[in-house]
């Protein structure tokens, strides 16, 4: 399309191309019943009439903070408001080249153009002067919507910027599909990929892997696309794996920080893309990433169409239930309100939906309810180096709970896509007795510990540690863990003579025990045996 904005002919579609002005003339609201609510936009249509001089355009750009709620440095929300004209034009949401011809005004400008208020480029416009500006957008909605500030406007300056466009050409970018099948992976800490310092913490993304390639193997490399250094690719004898989610986004929050827009320039004709958000969208006192209920499904809409559009299938993961320590308890969370909309959203729109969040229900329905914990980013202190005062988190997921939430999206996945194949793991496979079982007692400043060790039972597998009398086999503690080794410290009142009860999981399914015994050196900082 191009249109000469000087000398609109017959040609000119006013349907497709309208102008507006606007503003956010009253204060925010701000804090109101625990949720910050921003400046609202006044929009008034404008003329749009061809001219010599072309379309006038002005615009500002302002930057609002808000006040910490009860002292908290990341409650703040940080606004930035864009006023003045507006060209907007009905677009499909794909990548777009733009050509803009601009003249200036009587003055020299230091100019930034804005597509659907993101910035995108800046340059200087001298003054009577006319300046081509060419660049490629990647749309996620359906309109392009263009202004322009002032560059590096601060939140004080009154200081806008004028200039008319001339001629407008906007030309839809052509994109093949690419040689091999891919899935790009969006979402948020539940998902992305960790580094083995920050264990156990896992997202399910980075063991997918394990269920789509065959031999269960990938070459793991960083994908240099990205800046965040978590990102990763997965290749192999498969899809290849593109995992581009990270902590603490939300939908709102992974658009505004441009991640979304690298996907879409990434992804082609053919392409899945699984999508996860919600932990962080229901955030009330986080405003850069809240999302209120009833905006959610604008949300699902803006990524689903970006994707669509561009002949990507979206499928969307409802988020992982939040930890609950026995099955039968019914415990409501925020993001049950966010599930029920992504479903909703799924059915009307005919968009696929693994339902994560209900088929890891009726997963941890089969386990022990006091296994449970095991799923999830919860452990004792001293188990490791990133945890050292443990750690009791009811959102966030173990290796084990992200490898078995990995196995039912995968499996969901092979379902929904033909050219996805899942690899299962043994159905018939059962946890083996735990070998090398061997414990050492170590002296540490603050006491002394049983520092247990026994041979690795293999991948999907969670231990359970008993300490028990070992005289009379009183039950002292039961605890988990997601690796073949626990630290224990002595309780107030224990024997100083233990008995371990060692035992491999799968699931719901337990292994045989294994036993060993220790005796605590009687030269320690007296125990007081109540049996």
């Amino acid at each position: 399309m191009e249109v000469d904005f000087t000398s609109c002919g017959p040609d000119f579609c006013p349907a497709m191309i309208s102008l507006l002005d606007r503003e956010y003339p009253e204060p925010a609201e701000g804090w109101v019943d625990g949720v910050y609510n921003s400046r609202q936009a006044v929009e008034t249509a404008l003329p749009l009439q061809a001219s010599p001089e072309g379309i006038h355009m002005r615009g500002n750009s302002f930057i609002e903070e808000s006040d910490m709620l009860d002292g908290d440095p990341n409650t703040i929300a940080r606004e930035t408001y864009i006023c003045g004209s507006v060209l907007h034009i009905d677009a499909f949401s794909v990548e777009y080249r733009v050509s803009l011809s601009l003249k200036g005004t009587q003055e020299n400008q230091e100019l930034e153009l804005l597509i659907n208020g993101m910035p995108k480029v800046r340059f200087a416009l001298q003054a009577e002067s006319t300046r081509a500006v060419d660049f490629s957008v990647e749309v996620d909605c359906h309109c392009i919507e263009i202004a322009v500030v002032p560059a590096r406007t601060g939140s004080t300056s009154n200081a806008w910027a004028e200039a008319s466009i001339l001629k407008l050409a906007i030309q839809k970018v052509s994109k093949q599909p690419a040689a091999s099948p891919r899935i790009f992976l969006l979402g948020d800490s539940i998902v992305q990929t960790y580094f083995e310092s920050e264990r156990p913490q896992s997202g399910w993304g980075e063991w997918l892997y394990r269920y789509l390639l065959d031999g269960r193997s990938a070459a793991i490399e960083h994908d240099d696309t990205n800046d965040v250094v978590q990102s990763r690719i997965f290749a192999g004898e498969g899809p290849t794996i593109y995992n581009k989610a990270l902590g603490a986004r939300s939908f709102r929050s992974y658009r505004e920080e441009h991640r979304l827009e690298k996907v879409l320039s990434l992804v082609r004709p053919g392409d899945v893309a699984l999508i996860q958000f919600g932990a962080n969208d229901v955030s009330k006192t986080r405003p850069m990433r809240y999302i209120p209920p009833e905006e959610y499904h604008a949300w699902l809409e803006r990524y689903a169409t970006a994707l669509t559009d561009r002949g990507v299938k979206p499928i969307f993961v409802t988020s992982t239930p939040p930890y609950r320590p026995h099955a039968a308890e019914s415990l409501s969370s925020p993001t049950d309100l966010y599930a029920d909309i992504t479903r909703k959203f799924a059915s009307q729109e005919g968009i696929d939906l693994i339902d994560l969040r209900e088929l890891a229900d009726e997963m941890l329905s089969e386990a022990p309810d006091e296994n449970r914990a095991a799923y999830y980013l919860r452990c004792e202190p001293f188990q490791y180096a990133s945890h050292p005062d443990g750690i009791q988190d009811p959102v966030h997921l173990s290796v084990y709970g992200a490898q078995e939430m990995a196995r039912i999206v995968a499996e969901k996945l092979a379902g929904i896509v033909p050219w996805v194949a899942f690899r299962d793991d043994d159905s018939n496979a059962r946890p083996s007795t735990v070998t090398e079982l061997r414990a050492l007692v170590e002296r540490e400043p603050v006491g002394q510990m049983v520092h247990l060790r026994w041979r690795d039972a293999g991948q999907m597998v969670y231990y359970s540690i008993e300490k028990c009398n070992a005289a009379n086999g009183r039950r002292y503690a039961r605890y988990l863990s997601v690796k073949p080794e626990f630290i224990d410290w002595p309780l107030p009142g224990q024997s100083r003579q233990v008995r371990y009860v060692v035992r491999a999981w799968m699931g719901g399914h337990a292994g045989p025990e294994s036993f060993i015994s220790v005796a605590m050196p009687a030269d320690d900082d007296e125990v007081v045996n109540l049996e």
